[in-house]
């Protein structure tokens, strides 16, 4: 496959509109003449792996056609990829890979030939490279008799070699990494590090971070690890300043550690107090976008469970959680991935346990009290260690918190930046140890649109060129680079000191917008008198949601379906006695909603006596929030459970929802 195919699809694969034949030049460094023949040559490879070839349109450019996208990807990581030489920005990847893992110093004729071009074409290759690396704050220089030497900040040349890195590997998985390990063995001086170890890291990382880290992000801390790695060795003169540049997070920088001690033994090498610090730097500028994997059998109760533990932690600790917005995405999401270690006995250990109980004891017990949710919807014992790593994010919710509490006036802000680029998330650390400001988060440009209006957002700052968007409010967009310049910085502090503005308070329980008496209307309401056989209840809870137009019969079907796939219908129980009945997000939900099927006269279900159940379906990962939060509420409250079990009609229950919301609300 040629490279500038490969360029090009890889380049179009994450962009949902039409893209013109100018940005495919300035983008990937095309020559405006040589960009239709690549776009032929483009359209021959499509239709030779049996795609559609590009879709174009005149006046507006082209895109890949959406149905061919996730079969494209996976021919794309079967493909065998190597730094092509004939492209200039392969040959700059090279040289600085080859500079800051294999050679201290390289002189201009090793380089040329090690790549088989003249030394003129890698000369002025050099020359580009330094100056973008001055953007990193890194020198590239260079004498006749000693050749080209780095010197500057190591950390953010890193970052910069391990975006160019993904671009042109596709690093988007292990395979591709270990790949990409193997292609580089072949250089000179390469350690070389065996595949499974890159993949035994890579699930260590997986394990220790929540899923709401896509795929791309835990590949940039695993590129990360490998590369530092094989600079230990190397006595490489690039420095790093232990100043304001380190994440001031403790609870990250706890996350960084563990990952840096699993990495070393790993890859047996020992990483300074610096680069575990920098690691949790990179993992404070991660996204923070939940990445849900909606199969049929998504475990939707667990995000009840997850706002049970935050109402449960908010009294408990005496600090509202609910300010922290992100909270939930990385509780729900680690809960996932801890669920299913216990199914498997695959708790896993956390070197830092003891630190942490040290550091955050009054936490830690009271994670260990409010856990019991967990313990009793898997039925086994949770760990001490597991436990510890659910402390260290509601830690760090506490700090986040303390801080924004100590910056009131700061603005709130959304960072847009090109998916998977791991320089340009660095704006997000950047800007906070810089400013008085709260970072909503780190959208790519397709997220920000499909939100389309965000409320209590002031700035949007991007690294996109050209941004365009319609937001229902006129939001002021500040281009700057993936590395601040000293006139970004001006655009910033500018607009930052003109603008005053306070952080809004979180909605109160009953006025959460689309809580549960939105999506449980008076129709989606049945009381019956008695039942016993399971699969007939989930299916008469369900076509209360099907004749009322939230979905259809083959949502319902699947519905009993995933009860049974998931460990069985036990597991669906969120509350003594009440089953949460659900399949994932499809093409047969129409709107979101919930149907509540009461027994009058409760029947045993393996040790337990079934009261009810809450059907559910909703049409994306957000509109259900408010109502699984108020519902997360009220399975915790023994007045409501007490109250339920007298309730005979939708006025009853609609009047016992809002005296216990109303409660809830006096509680902090």
């Amino acid at each position: 496959m040629e490279r500038d195919i490969f360029q090009l699809v890889n380049y179009l694969l994450p962009k949902s509109t039409y893209i013109s034949s100018k940005n495919i030049s300035e983008d990937l460094d095309f020559k405006i003449r040589k960009v239709p023949a690549i776009l032929d040559n483009t359209d021959s490879w499509l239709k030779s792996k049996g795609f559609s070839k590009l879709k174009r349109l005149q006046g507006k450019g082209i895109k890949l056609l959406q149905k061919d996208i996730l079969r494209i990807k996976a021919t794309l990581l079967n493909e065998r990829i190597s730094f092509d030489f004939t492209n200039s920005n392969d040959r700059r990847t090279y040289a600085l890979y080859s500079l800051m893992c294999f050679d201290k110093v390289s002189h201009l004729k090793k380089l040329a030939n090690s790549m088989n071009i003249s030394e003129r074409t890698i000369s002025n290759d050099m020359i580009r490279l330094r100056k973008q690396l001055s953007d990193c704050k890194v020198k590239l220089l260079y004498s006749s008799s000693n050749g080209y030497k780095l010197v500057g900040d190591l950390f953010l040349c890193k970052c910069f070699l391990i975006s160019n890195l993904k671009q042109i590997f596709l690093l988007r998985n292990e395979k591709e990494v270990v790949n990409f390990i193997i292609e580089s063995n072949t250089l000179p001086g390469n350690k070389f590090i065996a595949p499974e170890k890159i993949q035994n890291l890579y699930q260590d990382i997986d394990n220790i971070l929540p899923v709401y880290f896509s795929i791309e992000e835990k590949i940039t801390i695993l590129v990360y690890l490998i590369i530092t790695c094989m600079q230990s060795n190397r006595n490489i003169d690039c420095y790093d300043k232990d100043n304001n540049d380190i994440s001031n997070n403790k609870a990250m920088q706890d996350l960084g550690s563990i990952i840096a001690l699993k990495g070393e033994e790993e890859i047996n090498t020992h990483l300074k107090k610096i680069e575990q610090a920098r690691i949790s730097t990179l993992l404070q500028s991660q996204s923070n976008e939940l990445l849900y994997n909606f199969s049929a059998n998504y475990p939707f109760e667990i995000e009840i469970f997850a706002h049970q533990m935050i109402q449960d932690m908010s009294q408990k600790c005496k600090i509202d959680f609910q300010r922290d917005q992100e909270l939930f995405d990385v509780l729900s999401s680690h809960l996932i991935n801890l669920i299913s270690r216990i199914r498997y006995h695959t708790q896993i250990r956390n070197p830092l346990l003891e630190k942490v109980k040290r550091h955050y004891s009054q936490i830690h017990k009271a994670v260990i009290s409010s856990i019991q949710y967990v313990q009793a919807y898997t039925g086994n014992h949770i760990t001490e260690d597991e436990i510890s790593f659910i402390t260290i994010y509601f830690a760090s919710a506490m700090e986040k918190i303390s801080n924004q509490q100590s910056k009131k006036g700061g603005i709130n802000i959304i960072i847009v930046c090109n998916s998977g680029n791991a320089v340009s998330r660095l704006l997000q650390y950047k800007l906070l140890n810089s400013y008085k400001v709260n970072i909503l988060g780190t959208l790519s440009e397709q997220e920000i649109k499909t939100k389309g209006d965000i409320r209590n957002l002031d700035l949007i700052v991007t690294v996109i060129g050209n941004l365009d968007l319609k937001l229902k409010k006129k939001i002021p967009i500040i281009k700057v680079n993936a590395f601040p310049t000293k006139n970004d910085y001006k655009k910033l502090e500018k607009f930052i000191n003109q603008k005053k503005h306070k952080i809004s308070p979180h909605n109160s329980l009953r006025k959460i917008k689309n809580g549960i008496l939105q999506f449980l209307p008076g129709t989606n309401f049945q009381v019956i008198n008695n039942g016993e056989n399971i699969d007939d209840l989930i299916q008469l809870s369900g076509n209360l949601l099907a004749q009322n137009k939230y979905c259809d019969m083959d949502y319902v079907n699947q519905m009993v379906k995933v009860a049974h796939e998931f460990g069985g219908v036990n597991h669906l129980l969120i509350a003594p006695g009440i089953i949460l009945p659900h399949a994932g997000i499809s093409s047969h939900v129409f709107k979101t909603g919930m149907s509540l099927l009461k027994i009058k006269k409760p029947f045993n279900y393996k040790g337990e006596k079934i009261i009810a159940f809450i059907a559910f379906c909703t049409i994306n990962s957000t509109q259900h929030q408010g109502a699984f939060q108020q519902l997360g509420y009220l399975l915790d409250d023994k007045e409501f459970l007490e109250g339920f079990k007298e309730t005979e009609n939708y006025e009853d229950f609609k009047n016992l929802v809002l005296s216990c919301l109303k409660k809830g609300e006096k509680l902090l």
